[in-house]
Parts: structure tokens; sequence; C-alpha cells
């Protein structure tokens, strides 16, 4: 080997000019491979939204825990950073553009109505005793369909077939991603209105309670005591009633998003102790809802995962962190605790 290469080595020594420039075309080569190779890595994202405005979370008025929070048996998380949605613009040009073929489909020929619930714009399409009312601030909206009769059908769908029907007609209307969490709950009818089923009852409908999910995270409800999206579904298939309760365009193909640093393991022990999460629900052991008057002690968190709050009033799907463990109340009784906790890092 050493005699091949000699020959080469007599010619740099004799010619130094040359020596120079296969030198530095050694050194260019060496730089280009590693320039090429820091661009196949991926970069830290651009802010392009600026600074975050606060996130509104749901307030459900718990008083916060009498002693400080514990958080010893919280597991760390590895997540650095977390894309933010921004969703566009829900003017009422737009909210009537996106809900005009739903209109159609239902029968809804005349236009709609203006009308003021809560202290807050809403439009109302109308047809007979059916209706789809529409939040112009949120987006959230409403569609109530009153069938002329509620009595058992002679063939009954089943729970999946009563998932897929409402899975279909959100995502046929961009509604819905392929992702979601749902449960089911079976319904019966007394004096021409549902009710939950007894053992026993003929089943007349499904209520299903769907958790949608972006970036295969979960999306959670502006109310925590419901289900982001809940339907109804008879047994023979049709839909009864829809309550969509978050903003309408969350999944419009229009979505940008830009990636934001999380919180440290350190900082989110440090919110903990500062009573910073707010609390959502408090739950006794057979899933039964606690008061909000209801004051808790020992709160010790044991699980922390990320998930989506959507912001009507800021626009934005920010990611935060939903944080789970167990409480006592004033009588001595252990609860389930879950609280939200803002995920940005500020």
């Amino acid at each position: 080997m050493l005699a091949r290469i000699q020959p080469l080595i007599a010619i740099f020594r004799r010619r130094p000019i040359l020596s120079l420039f296969v030198f530095i075309g050694l050194i260019a080569f060496i730089l280009l491979l590693k320039i090429r190779s820091a661009s196949n890595q991926p970069s830290p994202a651009e802010q392009i939204f600026g600074d975050l405005p606060e996130i509104n979370l749901p307030s459900t008025q718990f008083a916060p825990p009498s002693s400080t929070p514990q958080t010893t048996n919280l597991p760390q998380t590895t997540l650095k950073t977390a894309p933010v949605y921004q969703l566009p613009q829900p003017s009422e040009e737009v909210l009537l553009q996106f809900f005009q073929p739903i209109s159609q489909e239902q029968g809804f020929t005349n236009k709609p109505l203006s009308i003021t619930l809560n202290q807050t714009p809403h439009l109302m399409w109308q047809n007979d005793k059916n209706f789809l009312t529409l939040n112009l601030s949120s987006g959230q909206f409403t569609l109530d369909l009153h069938p002329q009769s509620v009595e058992p059908p002679s063939f009954i769908i089943s729970e999946q077939k009563a998932i897929s029907i409402i899975k279909d007609w959100l995502t046929s209307h961009n509604l819905l991603q392929a992702g979601f969490d749902s449960t089911v709950k079976k319904f019966t009818t007394h004096f021409n209105e549902f009710a939950p089923a007894q053992p026993n009852d003929p089943i007349t409908a499904y209520q299903i309670s769907i958790t949608p999910k972006i970036n295969h995270l979960p999306l959670t409800s502006p109310d925590p005591f419901e289900a982001p999206i809940s339907a109804i579904v008879d047994t023979a298939g049709n839909i009864i009633s829809l309550y969509y309760r978050l903003p309408a365009l969350t999944f419009s193909p229009d979505l940008s998003s830009s990636f934001y640093p999380l919180l440290t393991n350190q900082q989110i022990n440090a919110a903990i102790k500062a009573n910073q999460p707010s609390i959502q629900t408090i739950s006794y052991a057979n899933g039964q809802l606690a008061p909000t008057t209801s004051t808790i002690s020992n709160l010790s968190y044991s699980s922390i995962s990320l998930g989506y709050s959507p912001d009507s009033k800021s626009n934005y799907l920010q990611p935060i962190f939903i944080l789970t463990g167990t409480a006592t109340l004033e009588d001595g009784t252990t609860v389930q605790v879950t609280a939200y906790l803002s995920a940005i890092a500020k």
C-alpha cells in the first residue's frame, strides 16, 4: 500500500502549489459534507405567532386545595416542544359558508335568524321542530332533529355502527379527523323522551361522547363536565341531536401551526406547588362528580399527559398538561382530581 502512494507523495513534494490546492479542496469537501448534514437535521421552528396570549382554561370555581399539592409520584415528562395551532378568524361570512352544506343537507331552506342567547350573537336555522343553532362568537353549534316517532325499530343497529354513523357525518363536514376516543351510553324511551336505559329496557338510542385528537393528542372540552362532541343516534341509524362544543373551524384545512417550548419538569413542579393548575373535576370512586363547593386537601398528582385546550377568545389551540391524582374531602373521603396546567413556557 505504501509503495502505491509513494509516487503521489513525491509529486506533491515537487509541486507545493498543487499540494496547497488539493489540501484546500479537501477542506472544502469536508465543509460541504457538514453543511449538507446540518441541513438534513430539523431546525428549531420559528415561533411565528409571537408571544401567545394567556390561555383561557375552563372555569369550574373549585377552591384550591387547603394544603400544598404533592408531586412525589408524578412521572417526568420528556417533551420539550409542541405545536400551537391558530384557527381561521370565524367571521359571520366564513361561518355561513362553512355551515351552508349542513343546513342544506338538513332541509333548512330559509335564511338563518339572528338571535341573542346569553348576551352572545347566534344564528338559528329552523324547520318545524328541527333547528341548528350557531354561536357566532365561539363557532360552537347545536343540531337538534326531533323524530316523528321514537318507537323501537324492527332492526337495531349496534353501538359500533352508531359510532361509525356519527364519525362519518362529522368527517364529511370537516368537523373531525381520523383519531378520536369515544364512549357510548344506551338510552330507552319513556313518555316519548330518551332516558338512560336500565338492564331490561328496550334500547332506542345511543348517546355517543367523542374526544377528538389533534397531533395525536386529545382536545379537551370547554365544559369539563361534558364531552367536546356528544350526539344521540337512534337504533334506526338516525342522528337525533349533536352538540359540538369546539370551535367549528378546529379541523379547517387552513389551520396554521408553530412549535413552542414547553415547561420543564422543574417548572411544572413549581407551578403545582404554587397552586397554578386549574382543577376541572373532582369525582368519587364510582365516577359520580363531587359538587364544585368541595374542599380538598392532601392532593397528590400521579399522572401527567399532554392535550390541547380550545380557546375561542384568542383563536388558538394551545397545549396543556392534564394532571390527575387523588385528594381527600373534608369528611375523609378519597376522591379523584383532574386539573389543567398551561404547558407553554413563557
